[in-house]
C-alpha cells in the first residue's frame, strides 16, 4: 500500500511538472515569433515587372520559423516579414504556427490539471487508509 502511495505522489509530481510547463511553453515560443507571410516568388523578370515579391500564399500569422535563409528581403504591407514558401517545401523546412503551440498548451494544461486533482484525490484517500 505504501509503494502504491509513492508511485500516485510520483505521479502527481510529474502531473504538476507538465502543468507548469503548459504555462512556460507557449511564452517561451511567444518570444520567439513574428508575423510573416508566406510568398510564392516570382523569377527575377516577373518581379520587376510587376513589382511584387511574387503571389501571397494565406494571410499573415505569427509564425516561428528557425531558417534564416528562408526568408525573402523587404516586408509585406502590414509589415510582415516574406518567407520563400518553394525554399521551404524543397529544404523541409516546417514553420511552426504559434496558434498550434497555443492549442497544444492548452490540451497539455486540461490533461495535466485533471490528472493533478484525480491524483491528489487518490493520494489524500491512500494517505488516511495507512494512517
Amino acid at each position: 500500500m505504501k509503494n502504491l502511495y509513492r508511485a500516485v505522489v510520483g505521479l502527481a509530481a510529474l502531473a504538476a511538472l507538465a502543468l507548469g510547463l503548459g504555462f512556460a511553453g507557449p511564452a517561451y515560443y511567444a518570444s520567439k515569433a513574428e508575423l510573416v507571410q508566406r510568398v510564392k516568388p516570382h523569377d527575377e523578370a516577373m518581379a520587376e515587372l510587376t513589382g511584387e515579391v511574387g503571389t501571397l500564399i494565406g494571410p499573415p500569422e505569427k509564425m516561428i520559423i528557425a531558417d534564416p535563409k528562408a526568408f525573402l528581403e523587404g516586408t509585406g504591407d502590414d509589415g510582415a516579414r516574406l518567407a520563400d514558401d518553394d525554399y521551404m517545401q524543397s529544404n523541409g523546412v516546417y514553420p511552426l504556427q504559434l496558434k498550434s503551440v497555443e492549442a497544444v498548451s492548452n490540451y497539455v494544461r486540461l490533461a495535466s490539471g485533471g490528472a493533478l486533482v484525480l491524483l491528489g484525490v487518490a493520494a489524500f484517500t491512500l494517505r488516511r487508509k495507512l494512517a
